[in-house]
C-alpha cells in the first residue's frame, strides 16, 4: 500500500512538472493565401487625408480631396487612418458653434464604426498669412472648448498634431505672427498637451519648432531617449510630422541649415534618434509641385529614409494619381514598380524577414514600405513549461517594421475553452518597448491549463470603448493560428499551423497557346462589323486568320493597314478574340501574362462582358487598355451607376498603373462579392467596392466572358499612324482560378 502510494505521488508530480516546449513561428510569405496583401492593424501604415467636421459654410470646402472616405478602396492595403482636419476659420473671433463640434462628434462616430483613427489636426488657416487669424486668447478658449469633445474621442484618436497657428496649421506663415512669441507657444502647447490623455501624444512640422516650444515652455531641451521614453515628460509626448518627405534638397522647408535634408544635419539627426521613441509623420508633395518629380524620391531612397527616420505614418493622398488632386502618374506610382530586392535591403542595413520574399525574386517598393511603416511584429517562438499549476510562456517577438507602437498597449494572455469563454491574464509589458530590429523576450507566468483549454496572445487596444473590437487589436506579421472569439483578436500559441496548400486560388481554366492554330473549343474570332453597327473598339475588326498568329507557345493579335481597300474600305484591319457561348465565369479571378508593341493609335484590350446582360447595366470589366505607347495601363469597370447615372468618381471606377510594356507583365482581375481588384504581376494597383448605393452599382454578379482585342484607331485613342503597323499584342497565356 505504501509502495502505491509513492507511486501515485511520483506520478502526480510528474503530470504537474509537463513541459509542452517550443513551438516555432515563421513569417508571412508573399505566396501565403493573401501573401501579397497589406496587413491591417491600427496605429501604423499608410494614411488618408479628409475634411472632418465639415459645414455648408465653411471657407476650406476640401475640394483638393478627391475621395472623402477611401478606406473600403484600399482594403487590400489595410489602411486603418486618416489625418483629418478640422478648419475652424469661421470661428477666428467667436466659440467655435454647435453644430460645428455635432459634425465632428458625427464623424468621430463614423470612424468608431468603420474601425479606423484619425491623426488630427486642427487649423484656421488654408493658405498662407489669411486673415482674420484668432487671437491668443481666442486660440486657447477654443482649445478649452475642445478638449472634452477629444478626450471623449481619444479612443478612435491616433495623435493630435499640434496645429492651430499659420498654414495648414504647420506653425509657420501666420498672419498673427503667434508663432514667433515664446509665451504664445508655451500656452498653446501646453494647452494642447493638456487636452490629451497624459500617454498620448502630439506632433510638430520641425525639431526646431519643438525645441523652441520646450524652451517656452521652460523644461529644457533635451532629447527623447529610453531613459525618459513614454513618460508624461512634454519632451517624450511631442514627435514630428514632416509636410515635405522626399519633396527636394531641404525637404521642403523642413531641414533648412546645410546639408539639409541628410545626415549631420542637426534637426535630421534628432529625428533619427527620438523617432524609436516618439510618433513620425509624413507627406510628399502634391504630384507636379514645385521640384517633386518621380525620380527624386525613388524607391529605396524612401525606404531607407523611413527606415532611419522610424517614420510611423505616411500620406497615401499626396504623389498618387489615384488620390491626388492632380490625376499624373507620381511617385507613389512609381514605387508600385519598383522592384526591391533582399540583398539590397541588405546592402542598406535594413532589417527585413526573410520569409518577406520567399518564393519570389522581388517585392516592390510600394509593398515594402506600405508593411513596414510603424510596427511590424512578428511571433517568432513560444515556449511552454508547467508545474505546481503554473504555466510560464517564454514568448520572443521580432519588430520588423520602422517604428515601435506609439500608443500604450499591454499584450493578454489567454485561456480559451472550445465554447468561447476566457480567462485573460495581461502581462506586465509595454508594447511601445519593442523597438524596431530586435528580439524581445516576453515572460509570462500563467495559471496550467484546464482541460479543454488553449493558450493565446491577444494585443487589444486600451481604451475599454474598443478593447473588444479586433479591428483596434493587433495582428502579427507570422504564420500563426488568428481567430476572433468574443471580440478578441487571438493568435493560438500552442502549435504552429499547418502549410497552406498554395495561394488559396485553383486553376479551373486555361489557355498556354501551345498549339499552332487557335482552339476552337475556348476562343472564336470577334465578327467583323461589316458594315453594322459598330463602335471604335471594334470598327476594324476582321475575321482574317492572319490577324490571329499562333508561335512558339504565344498568341499574337494583329492589326495591319489594309492593302485592298476596293474589298474592304477599311484603312486597317485588326485581330480580336472572345470566349462568348464557350467559357463564361463569375468571382474569382483572371490573369493575362502580355506584352506590347508601341504605336500611335494602337490600343490593345484585355476585358470582361457578361454573358446575358445588356451594355450598361449588365456592366463591363476592363483588365487592362493600353494606348499607343503609354508606359501605363488603365484598369476600369463600367456600369449604369457610372455611365447613365454618371457617379464614376462615387467611388472612383477606374485608375492607371505603371508597366513596362515591352516586357512580360501578368495582368489580373481578383472578383469578390464585393469588390473588383485589379492587379499587375500579382501586386494589387486598383480596387472597385461595392456600397449598394443602388442596384446598378454593381452589376458583377453573374458570368462574364473573355475579350482579347488589339484595337485601332478612335476618338480615345486618337488617329492610327498606318506606317507604323502592323501592331501586335502578345499574350503568352490565360488562366482563371477560383478559390480553396
Amino acid at each position: 500500500m505504501e509502495t502505491m502510494k509513492k507511486m501515485m505521488t511520483l506520478l502526480a508530480a510528474a503530470a504537474l512538472c509537463a513541459t509542452a516546449g517550443a513551438v516555432e513561428f515563421r513569417g508571412l510569405r508573399p505566396t501565403d493565401p493573401d501573401g501579397r496583401a497589406g496587413l491591417r492593424n491600427p496605429e501604423r501604415g499608410w494614411r488618408f487625408e479628409i475634411g472632418v467636421g465639415k459645414l455648408p459654410e465653411d471657407p476650406c470646402k476640401f475640394e483638393h480631396v478627391t475621395d472623402h472616405w477611401p478606406f473600403a478602396r484600399f482594403k487590400g492595403d489595410g489602411v486603418t487612418i486618416a489625418q483629418a482636419y478640422c478648419y475652424l476659420t469661421q470661428f477666428h473671433d467667436k466659440p467655435i458653434s454647435d453644430a460645428k463640434i455635432a459634425a465632428l462628434e458625427a464623424d468621430f462616430a463614423r470612424a468608431r464604426k468603420d474601425g479606423v483613427k484619425f491623426l488630427l489636426r486642427f487649423a484656421y488657416d488654408h493658405e498662407p498669412y489669411l486673415k482674420p487669424t484668432p487671437s491668443l486668447e481666442r486660440l486657447l478658449a477654443h482649445i478649452k472648448q475642445l478638449t472634452p469633445v477629444v478626450r471623449r474621442n481619444a479612443d478612435v484618436i491616433y495623435c493630435l498634431q499640434t496645429g492651430w497657428v499659420g498654414a495648414w496649421g504647420e506653425f509657420h506663415s501666420s498672419a498673427s505672427g503667434l508663432e514667433n512669441d515664446p509665451k504664445s507657444v508655451a500656452a498653446i502647447i501646453g494647452a494642447t498637451l493638456e487636452m490629451l490623455p497624459q500617454n498620448r501624444c502630439t506632433m510638430m512640422r520641425r525639431v526646431d519648432y519643438k525645441i523652441n516650444a520646450l524652451k517656452s515652455l521652460g523644461v529644457g531641451t533635451n532629447e527623447v531617449t529610453a531613459a525618459t521614453a513614454w513618460t508624461d515628460a512634454p519632451t517624450a509626448r511631442i514627435g514630428f510630422f514632416n509636410d515635405g518627405t522626399l519633396a527636394n534638397w531641404w525637404d521642403g522647408g523642413t531641414f533648412v541649415d546645410e546639408p539639409y535634408a541628410d545626415d549631420s544635419n542637426r534637426e535630421y539627426e534628432r529625428v533619427k534618434r527620438e523617432g524609436l521613441y516618439t510618433p513620425v509623420d509624413g507627406e510628399l508633395f502634391w504630384s507636379g509641385q514645385g521640384e517633386a518629380h518621380p525620380c527624386y524620391a525613388c524607391g529605396m531612397r524612401a525606404i531607407d529614409r523611413f527606415a532611419q527616420q522610424h517614420y510611423t505614418t505616411f500620406s497615401l493622398v499626396h504623389g498618387h494619381s489615384l488620390l491626388d488632386r492632380n490625376e499624373k502618374l507620381w511617385t507613389i506610382d512609381g514605387w508600385k514598380v519598383t522592384p526591391v530586392t533582399s540583398a539590397e535591403l541588405g546592402f542598406f542595413g535594413i532589417p527585413h524577414d526573410p520569409d518577406y520574399f520567399a518564393g519570389v525574386p522581388h517585392r516592390t517598393a510600394y509593398e515594402f514600405i506600405r508593411d513596414h511603416l510603424g510596427y511590424r511584429i512578428a511571433l517568432k517562438s513560444c515556449d511552454m513549461s508547467t508545474a505546481g499549476g503554473q504555466s510560464t510562456l517564454k514568448l520572443v517577438l521580432r519588430n520588423w517594421g520602422f517604428s515601435a507602437p506609439v500608443n500604450p498597449r499591454t499584450p493578454v494572455v489567454v485561456l480559451v475553452k472550445a465554447d468561447g469563454s476566457c480567462r485573460e491574464f495581461p502581462v506586465a509589458f509595454d508594447l511601445r518597448k519593442l523597438l524596431p530590429g530586435k528580439d524581445h523576450a516576453l515572460v509570462a507566468t500563467v495559471p496550467a491549463a484546464a482541460a479543454g483549454e488553449r493558450y493565446a496572445l491577444w494585443l487589444p487596444d486600451e481604451t475599454a470603448s474598443v478593447r473588444l473590437r479586433p479591428e483596434y487589436a493587433i495582428r502579427l506579421a507570422s504564420h500563426v493560428e488568428t481567430r476572433v472569439v468574443g471580440g478578441r483578436l487571438l493568435h493560438f500559441l500552442d502549435a504552429a499551423p499547418a502549410e497552406p496548400k498554395g495561394d488559396g486560388w485553383k486553376l479551373v481554366w486555361q489557355d498556354e497557346f501551345d498549339g499552332d492554330k487557335l482552339d476552337e473549343t475556348k476562343w472564336s474570332r470577334i465578327p467583323d462589323p461589316k458594315g453594322g453597327k459598330c463602335s471604335d473598339w471594334n470598327r476594324h475588326t476582321s475575321e482574317r486568320a492572319d490577324l490571329v498568329e499562333l508561335k512558339d507557345g504565344v498568341l499574337a493579335l494583329v492589326g495591319v493597314a489594309n492593302t485592298d481597300t476596293n474589298a474592304d474600305p477599311r484603312p486597317c484591319l485588326q485581330g480580336q478574340i472572345y470566349s462568348k457561348g464557350k467559357y463564361a465565369f463569375a468571382y474569382g479571378k483572371i490573369e493575362i501574362r502580355a506584352k506590347f508593341d508601341n504605336q500611335q493609335g494602337a490600343w490593345p484590350a484585355f476585358w470582361l462582358l457578361p454573358e446575358n446582360r445588356k451594355w450598361p447595366n449588365g456592366g463591363e470589366i476592363d483588365v487592362i487598355e493600353r494606348l499607343n505607347s503609354d508606359n501605363f495601363v488603365y484598369q476600369t469597370c463600367h456600369s449604369g451607376w457610372t455611365f447613365t447615372m454618371k457617379k464614376g468618381k462615387d467611388p472612383l471606377q477606374g485608375g492607371k498603373a505603371l508597366i513596362t510594356p515591352d516586357t512580360w507583365n501578368v495582368y489580373g482581375l481578383e472578383w469578390y462579392d464585393d469588390a473588383l481588384v485589379w492587379t499587375v504581376n500579382g501586386v494589387e494597383t486598383f480596387r472597385y467596392p461595392r456600397t449598394d448605393a443602388h442596384e446598378l452599382q454593381w452589376p458583377f454578379t453573374s458570368p462574364y466572358y473573355i475579350l482579347l482585342d488589339q484595337q485601332l484607331g478612335g476618338g480615345w485613342v486618337g488617329k492610327i499612324d498606318l506606317k507604323t503597323l502592323p501592331a501586335r499584342t502578345y499574350v503568352d497565356w490565360v488562366r482563371v482560378y477560383e478559390k480553396r
